[in-house]
């Protein structure tokens, strides 16, 4: 890690904050760009909210670590799951979580380098 790397690091740790994801989820999180880490800590979080809006969840049920869970399982896994079935690629989960929310918004279609791809250890098979 360089000093380069802080203001990522910093963002990750906000979204943890707000996003208290199990442990073993935690070790496969690699984003490099800090907007990317407040992207999804809003999608998360309005996740949640419509959960509740729509009375699935009370909010006594949505605890922060409840809901990141959940968000996890039943949001993010199903559409990394579609992805990998399109398209095999040696992202990571969020990064493709993350790429798919910016189709979905109408971003700009995100390109992953080899350089920002995770490190083999925290790669996933």
């Amino acid at each position: 890690m360089s000093a380069a790397d802080l203001p990522a690091k910093a963002a990750e740790r906000r979204f943890l904050e707000e996003v208290p994801l199990p442990a073993p989820l935690r070790r496969d999180l690699w984003l490099d760009r800090p907007a990317d880490w407040s992207r999804l800590a809003d999608s998360a979080l309005a996740w949640g909210f419509r959960r509740q809006r729509d009375g699935e969840a009370t909010r006594a049920d949505v605890d922060a670590h409840s809901l990141a869970s959940t968000w996890w399982v039943e949001e993010v896994a199903p559409a990394v799951d579609r992805i990998r079935e399109n398209a095999p690629t040696d992202l990571v989960d969020v990064q493709l979580y993350i790429t798919e929310l910016a189709r979905r918004d109408g971003v700009a279609e995100l390109r992953w380098p080899p350089s920002h791809c995770c490190p083999d250890h925290t790669r996933q098979s």
